[in-house]
């Protein structure tokens, strides 16, 4: 585990099976796109999904179980994060910019 500018990362090691066509996706997104590692892609992939789907939320207030089921489906179904839990529990521009353009 490494920490880089408030920002702490661990390893996972990940296999993704994916058919052929997939595969020559991911390199292309990788080598013609990102000029990156595909590792990098998957990352950034993560990164823009969560977003899409939790907004601001934090991460970390999912997995310490400070969200609800019902907070979440509600966030899932459409609903502002910010609409629905307690400002703490949503990240602030300072969180973000740490995050922003790590293509590593």
């Amino acid at each position: 585990m490494s920490t880089t500018a408030n920002t702490t990362t661990t390893t996972v090691n990940l296999s993704v099976r994916v058919d052929t066509d997939r595969k020559a996706k991911l390199e292309a997104l990788a080598h013609d796109y990102g000029n990156c590692s595909q590792s990098a892609i998957i990352r950034q992939y993560i990164e823009e999904q969560y977003h899409h789907v939790f907004g601001e939320l934090d991460p970390e207030a999912l997995a310490s179980g400070h969200i609800t089921d019902k907070q979440k489906h509600q966030i899932i179904n459409g609903e502002s994060p910010e609409d629905i839990v307690d400002r703490s529990f949503l990240l602030t521009p300072e969180d973000e910019d740490t995050k922003e353009g790590v293509i590593e």
